[in-house]
């Protein structure tokens, strides 16, 4: 009888490290927006939003912000305005910036 039950917990713990494995590989998308609603400075990208992560609600305000913090397989959406910036794709497979305007 406690073989039947250290199998079923062992399957458990494998399912749960399984889902886990999951979402460590889930693609994210960053966003950037040099003009974002919380940006102190808008369309300076010295100046910026206190909470800035890269979220939809607190976008980044440099294209290279969001390329640093993306993992292969993630997006960058680029919001419209004016970016002056070099941009270093450092050693990434291939680029993964994307460009969308304001809806």
């Amino acid at each position: 009888m406690s073989g039947v039950f250290s199998h079923r917990v062992l399957v458990v713990l494998l399912i749960g490290v399984l889902a886990a494995a999951g979402d460590a590989y889930a693609q994210t998308t960053w966003y950037v927006d040099d003009d974002a609603p919380g940006d102190l400075g808008a369309g300076d990208p010295t100046v910026s939003d206190p909470n800035e992560d890269g979220s939809a609600a607190h976008p980044f305000d440099a294209i290279q912000e969001g390329i640093d913090e993306a993992a292969d397989g993630d997006t960058v959406l680029v919001l419209n305005g004016t970016y002056t910036e070099a941009i270093d794709f450092g050693a990434r497979s291939s680029p993964c910036a994307a460009a969308a305007g304001r809806g």
